[in-house]
């Protein structure tokens, strides 16, 4: 299991993985102005780079969550933030927890807040993590990515995949905080996805079906929706049936689960959003 040491520089507290010197023996906002060099998305609340690193060595993202500078956002917004628990260390946190349970997350290099005037000053939040392996879910169906899709039966063994790994994730007591075929990683001979962009992942003591239901309308909506129609109704249904086949519902949860699905995710579908 990985181990993690106090980290402190400029204003910046946290956490930092204890082997990773180029981070843990720097001053981290000179280290951020010199390396942040290909921004990956820019929103006005969060921003992703990439750190491609010299000699071959595996790629680092550097993700940073910013409490305020959306216009639209609203006062209480911006004051729950100031008083939220880090976003950093819950990613520190839920990617250890996921690894513990068996699940592959991308390794957190430092994990890191700072805050601008004083005790209710705007926070920021800084997560510095190794590249996932492989691709894409959402690649390997469509090729979006410029890269070979996967031919027909490939495909179904994906489709099936996708059903049997949520499955197994739910099963296991967690819910994803965006949960789409965009935030997994596959690649073959890989033992299961490798899950991203989990700031709002959440751990619970067993399956909370409401939150798998959720998770499962997110992909269906990123799946399914006109805008891409990365996959038909029919592959849909072969996705649920595998994940039903792994999940071993009860009658009740059985029917619970294709209910809740089908009432939110038509919904969904007809706003478009």
């Amino acid at each position: 299991m990985s181990t993690y040491l106090p980290f402190q520089a400029d204003k910046w507290q946290g956490f930092v993985l204890d082997d990773c010197h180029e981070l843990a023996d720097t001053s981290l906002d000179q280290w951020l102005q010199e390396h942040t060099t290909k921004i990956i998305k820019d929103f006005p609340l969060r921003t992703i780079a990439l750190y491609q690193r010299p000699d071959n060595k595996p790629s680092w993202y550097i993700k940073t969550l910013r409490g305020i500078g959306d216009q639209h956002q609203t006062f209480l917004a911006s004051l729950k933030w100031r008083l939220r628990s880090s976003r950093a260390f819950h990613i520190l946190n839920i990617s250890r927890e996921l690894g513990e349970a068996g699940f592959l997350c991308p390794k957190v290099l430092l994990a890191a807040r700072k805050r601008e005037g004083g005790f209710l000053g705007n926070p920021t939040d800084l997560v510095i993590t190794v590249a996932a392996p492989g691709r894409l879910v959402s690649n390997w169906l469509t090729g979006d990515d410029g890269l070979p899709r996967l031919n027909e039966a490939e495909r179904h063994e994906m489709l099936a995949r996708i059903g049997q790994e949520l499955a197994k994730l739910h099963q296991a007591g967690f819910v994803h905080g965006d949960c789409h075929p965009g935030n997994y990683f596959w690649q073959p001979g890989q033992d299961g996805f490798c899950y991203i962009d989990n700031d709002r992942t959440q751990k619970y003591p067993r399956r909370n079906l409401s939150g798998a239901i959720r998770n499962m309308v997110s992909a269906g909506f990123f799946l399914l929706n006109s805008k891409h129609n990365r996959i038909q109704r029919e592959e849909w249904q072969d996705i649920l049936e595998a994940y039903v086949t792994q999940a071993d519902f009860t009658p009740a949860q059985h029917l619970a689960f294709y209910h809740g699905i089908e009432k939110a995710l038509s919904k969904r579908l007809r706003r478009g959003k």
